[in-house]
């Protein structure tokens, strides 16, 4: 079984038996129509009682004999349990085997699955035919009725098998389409091709500079901002995402290149691979490398972090939003200089505010908690 159409017979009148899961509104379409022949038309059954809304969301399988569609399953899923229904064979082909390789074809793909049990409800008069496959009555008596036919409950056991699908399972097999995992499929095909909207982090100014007492630019709350950096810095480098340095390197008097003060934060510095820019002026598009790099790179999303809040951080998320760059600044990841009125919460504060209108805010916790989540 698997998502191909079935091919065509050597013979126009080929008795060939073919079983796939429905994929498209055309399958759907196949399905209807098998039931509306079976359950409209010969049971007389309400078509608001046939298509009950749990269409959509279950799974559908269509048995072909040569490239005729001659009967359907569905199959949906709860938590300790799938619930195998709506067996539809249409009258020239029940004396075939069909609905046999049918309902089997749906245990095959419960195993694959991992599921250990499965329920159904049994016309009465069709207890026997699913005993064949291992089914008793769910208890003594245990009898349901509606559409105007009773009803027998159902159960059957099933061992999932050795290639059962796990969290351990190549996460490729588990993105392949249903019931056809055993062959690459087009996102096993697109993971040829290099990440084109990746998430990366910039960590801005993390310079001595910035925590040295007595120089016009330390920063408040050193301690607290540049181990909240150091936090998601490991994050992302423990999931291999990618990770920029920008270094502010101005001809100015409070800020002399020559000096170690210009050196990175020792716990913060780059690695062997990791990009880094150096920017004279406070945006770092006055870097020619990081302006070329941004245009080169599509639709991607820097997570800001670093010093100074108050200057390159915000000239950066104005002069990227001018260029249609997006940002996103971890506000307890970010500090400002000490302002010199005010305190100095306040006049942070302030500050993300105005760079809210340019830029995403987000705190390290949200970002942290979502880690999980982020595809890159």
């Amino acid at each position: 079984m698997h998502g191909s159409r079935p091919p065509s017979p050597a013979k126009p009148n080929s008795r060939s038996i073919s079983i796939r899961i429905a994929r498209d509104p055309n399958d759907l379409m196949l399905v209807t129509a098998i039931r509306a022949a079976v359950y409209l038309a010969e049971q007389d059954c309400p078509i608001e009682e046939e298509f009950d809304g749990n269409d959509l969301v279950a799974a559908h399988f269509i048995g072909f004999i040569g490239t005729e569609p001659a009967a359907c399953l569905r199959v949906r899923f709860f938590g300790e349990f799938a619930k195998l229904e709506r067996l539809a064979v249409r009258h020239q082909f029940r004396r075939s085997r069909i609905s046999f390789k049918l309902v089997q074809a749906s245990f095959d793909y419960l195993k694959r699955k991992g599921f250990k049990k499965v329920y159904g409800h049994a016309q009465d008069r069709l207890v026997n035919f699913w005993s064949h496959f291992g089914a008793k009555p769910l208890g003594h008596n245990r009898k349901i009725t509606f559409s105007d036919f009773s009803y027998t409950e159902m159960v059957l056991d099933l061992e999932p098998g050795p290639d059962a699908i796990t969290l351990d399972s190549d996460p490729y097999v588990i993105i392949r389409p249903e019931g056809d995992w055993d062959r690459p499929g087009v996102l096993d095909i697109s993971s040829g091709r290099a990440a084109t909207s990746p998430l990366r982090t910039p960590a801005l100014d993390l310079q001595i500079e910035y925590l040295t007492e007595g120089r016009s630019h330390v920063i408040s709350d050193a301690e607290a901002v540049t181990s909240r950096c150091l936090e998601l810095m490991t994050l992302w480098r423990g999931n291999l995402w990618p990770v920029m340095h920008l270094k502010r390197i101005a001809q100015a008097a409070w800020f002399n290149p020559a000096s170690n003060l210009t050196d990175w934060i020792a716990e913060l510095k780059p690695r062997p691979g990791e990009l880094t820019f150096e920017h004279p002026l406070p945006s770092a598009y006055s870097s020619t490398r990081f302006a070329e790099y941004m245009s080169n790179m599509k639709n991607i999303r820097c997570v800001l972090s670093g010093f100074s809040l108050d200057e390159t951080i915000l000239s950066t998320v104005v002069d990227g939003f001018h260029r249609s760059h997006r940002y996103q600044v971890v506000s307890d990841a970010v500090a400002c200089r000490r302002p010199g009125v005010d305190d100095a919460a306040s006049y942070k504060l302030a500050v993300v505010k105005v760079i809210g209108n340019y830029a995403g805010i987000a705190a390290s916790t949200d970002l942290i908690a979502a880690s999980g989540k982020i595809a890159v």
